[in-house]
């Protein structure tokens, strides 16, 4: 499970809903649900971000917020010299409060939401709600599903560890971005950056990482 964002009884974490007829598990209590597309805000990597704007052709900003961070982090960003970090944030519907729905949760009828963009969702949202332990993959016990939704720790580890390993990997080539952005910034006392420029820095650096364009394969 990606690390967590606090801020004061709310916890930042991942979710995703699937949409009518695609699986992220054998047995997908997600689709009639998501509580936690309601409830967290989802905190995005470099690769989410390159991977929703170039699947989608989207502007960054037009999906992402900067929440302000209370204690550093290799994932938090500056955007002047001095400046507290940030944590890149999928947007909500509205305003961004956790509570209401992530901008990409769509009403799929019957009082059920689904994914807009399931296939180019975030990396935290294909891993929630499991976390990799040393025995194996497992439900997270802070994790808000319901009690009855993952019987019998839910699906094979097999199936969830291609997105726990992909997640923990792009996080360090994540955090090497950040802080080359933040040595940039620290350099420089012309004045604040915007949050526009720091994701087409990050665009940028996956750009020159990934030159064909092709993402990793991973499970769906």
């Amino acid at each position: 499970m990606a690390p967590s964002l606090r801020t004061g009884a709310n916890r930042v974490t991942e979710a995703a809903v699937a949409p009518p007829g695609a699986s992220m598990a054998p047995a997908d209590p997600c689709a009639p649900c998501g509580l936690c597309c309601h409830a967290y805000l989802v905190p995005v990597t470099g690769l989410d971000v390159w991977r929703i704007s170039r699947g989608l052709g989207a502007k960054p900003t037009d999906f992402l917020a900067a929440w302000p961070q209370g204690d550093p982090s290799p994932e938090g960003f500056i955007l002047q010299h001095g400046g507290s970090p940030f944590r890149l944030v999928l947007q909500k519907r509205g305003s961004l409060t956790p509570g209401l729905p992530c901008v990409f949760l769509a009403p799929a009828g019957a009082g059920t939401s689904r994914c807009g963009i399931y296939a180019h969702r975030p990396e935290t949202c294909r891993t929630y709600p499991m976390v990799k332990r040393p025995a194996g993959v497992v439900v997270h016990p802070e994790a808000m599903c319901p009690a009855d939704a993952w019987p019998d720790g839910g699906s094979p580890s097999s199936h969830w560890l291609p997105a726990i390993d992909l997640l923990e990997s792009d996080l360090q080539t994540y955090r090497g971005v950040v802080a080359t952005w933040n040595q940039q910034v620290c350099g420089d006392r012309s004045g604040a950056r915007s949050l526009e420029e720091f994701c087409q820095f990050v665009l940028d650096s996956y750009d020159a990482v990934r030159p064909d364009g092709r993402l990793p394969a991973e499970a769906d």
